[in-house]
């Protein structure tokens, strides 16, 4: 009873309740498979991933022909960045529940990160051509997410679509939020602010959606506006605030006017406890407006070398940079070359998922398979020799 309990509060989002219920359900059957693999399955959720992976080992030991322990286990995993595990358990879940849509999402994740594009797409087009019930939003989640990752927006806009005729709220409104971004990268801006007003009223606690209506204020004029937000980000996120103020001065007013909140935001950066990936693309955005290109290069290579890669993050930090690009008294010609690699490996990494894969560019690895310098990507692609080069 505590179990099934346990699973609905966990679908709901109640995490804690579901903890609950689940602790109480192994305190009174410690060999109760079910529950280790809802406990797992709730601290995954919640980004406890450690945890979650030892009670989902529990579960699966527990229920050896049980598909979807190992399923939520494949997923633990490839949070955990063990592709090569998540893709052994995808494959015995799939052997156990063959065509299960969740697994072959999971299953392209895991191959996805191991940089073996042309099998994730065959498994990513599977699910496409399954579909999904009407009643399972958990799994559309899931792929549009993998589609962000691989530059597949127009199947993230489907799924969107999808999900605000079946979601709740919340879930609304971060789907409002995702389209907002797909605009945001198809230059539609109005449309991405409209998406981005029905979001934040729908759930104001949300504060990265103030993150994108600060970019799409900045992208269309609205300097004070953009700032204004930006300030109002900064009270529940200290990095992203300030670099978004200084993104604003920058390119709204000059180097003089941004300059401290640069320097500010570089100490914010220090202080915070982020992601690498994260991390790396603020650094980048600083960095550039500090002029410290060996930094820059180094950041751009951690990022393109860091598996997995996604395409998302390649596309909207490209598209900041070329924000940077037109700043009064940011130095177009070191900027250029790096911002043309970039785009080259974002390029590189949506052609794997496309029906015509461009050709490869004629650097042998370009970051996101092997890891490659990003100076050398950066050079081959732009013709430069300068990039990469000590200057200060």
């Amino acid at each position: 009873m505590r179990c099934e309990r346990g699973a609905i509060l966990r679908i709901v989002g109640r995490h804690a309740s579901a903890l609950a219920d689940f602790d109480r359900a192994i305190e009174l059957d410690p060999g109760y498979g079910r529950a280790y693999s809802g406990r797992g399955a709730t601290l995954g959720n919640m980004g406890r991933y450690p945890e979650a992976l030892s009670d989902l080992n529990r579960a699966v030991e527990l229920l050896p022909l049980d598909g979807w322990p190992l399923s939520r286990r494949c997923w633990v995993q490839i949070k955990l960045g063990a592709h090569e595990c998540a893709l052994a358990d995808a494959n015995h879940a799939l052997a156990l529940a063959p065509g299960d849509v969740s697994t072959l999402m999971h299953r392209a994740e895991a191959l996805h990160g191991l940089g073996r594009f042309s099998e994730a797409r065959a498994d990513l087009e599977d699910t496409i051509e399954k579909g999904f019930g009407r009643a399972n939003t958990w799994s559309p989640w899931r792929r549009i997410e993998f589609c962000f990752a691989t530059g597949r927006l127009q199947q993230a806009r489907s799924d969107l679509e999808f999900l605000l005729e079946h979601a709740g709220r919340k879930s609304a409104a971060k789907a409002h939020h995702l389209l907002a971004r797909i605009h945001l990268l198809s230059d539609q801006t109005e449309q991405a602010k409209a998406a981005l007003h029905t979001s934040w009223t729908a759930d104001p606690q949300e504060h990265t959606v103030l993150e994108t209506l600060c970019t799409a204020h900045r992208r269309t004029g609205q300097g004070i506006t953009a700032r204004q937000t930006a300030e109002q980000l900064f009270l529940s996120d200290e990095v992203s605030g300030l670099t978004c103020l200084a993104l604003t001065l920058e390119t709204c007013s000059g180097r003089r006017a941004a300059h401290t909140w640069w320097h500010a935001a570089e100490q914010a950066l220090h202080q915070a406890r982020l992601p690498a990936g994260t991390r790396h693309r603020y650094n980048t955005l600083i960095c550039t407006a500090l002029d410290r290109w060996p930094a820059v290069d180094a950041d751009l290579t951690r990022l393109l070398a860091t598996p997995p890669v996604r395409w998302i993050e390649l596309a909207e930090l490209a598209a900041t940079l070329g924000e940077l690009l037109h700043a009064p008294g940011i130095d177009h010609t070191r900027l250029a070359p790096r911002l043309t690699a970039l785009r080259a490996a974002r390029d590189f990494l949506h052609a794997h998922y496309e029906q015509e894969p461009c050709p490869r560019p004629a650097v042998a690895g370009h970051g996101v398979e092997s890891a490659r310098r990003f100076a050398d990507i950066a050079s081959l692609t732009s013709g430069s020799q300068e990039v990469g080069s000590s200057d200060g």
